[in-house]
């Protein structure tokens, strides 16, 4: 795995675009196509963010197969004196789903950041795929967020 930059931004891009599992995408109040295009520039906007990372995982040729961004809350760790990092999303080539990518994308990320403390993500309590995926990598429910949306008539 490597750091994304701008050689990537274009492979990284793709990937985001295919990407479907956003909570925004569930809120019948917006509209999809801006949900979309905001996803994609908050993943570009990865590439330039000192808390912000993203790791691309390339096929022998070179060609980005998935990636894992991540956050680094810097202020969050100071105040409360703890090492965290908060896996924001993976998202892997629908062209190269179902060939455990995902699960090296988290596990080479981990194994990297050995040095954290504390390893935290946000899943959709109805995501059961990305429920079990997690907890066989150690993780375990502490909440159960539920995102409310209301629109004024």
């Amino acid at each position: 795995m490597n750091i994304a930059d701008s050689d990537n931004a274009s492979e990284v891009l793709r990937i985001a675009r295919q990407h479907k599992h956003n909570h925004a995408f569930y809120d019948d109040f917006l509209d999809k196509k801006k949900t979309k295009k905001l996803f994609c520039e908050e993943a570009m906007g990865f590439l330039h963010n000192k808390e912000r990372k993203i790791y691309v995982l390339k096929s022998k040729d070179g060609k980005v197969l998935g990636f894992i961004s991540y956050l680094e809350p810097i202020l969050f760790n100071k105040a409360l004196n703890k090492k965290v990092i908060t896996v924001d999303f993976i998202a892997v080539d629908k062209r190269s789903q179902n060939k455990n990518l995902g699960a090296h994308l988290l596990a080479s990320t981990l194994a990297m950041m050995s040095d954290f403390e504390i390893a935290e993500l946000r899943v959709a309590s109805d995501n059961y795929p990305a429920l079990n995926f997690y907890t066989k990598f150690g993780f375990r429910i502490i909440g159960g967020d539920v995102w409310l949306s209301y629109q004024p008539r």
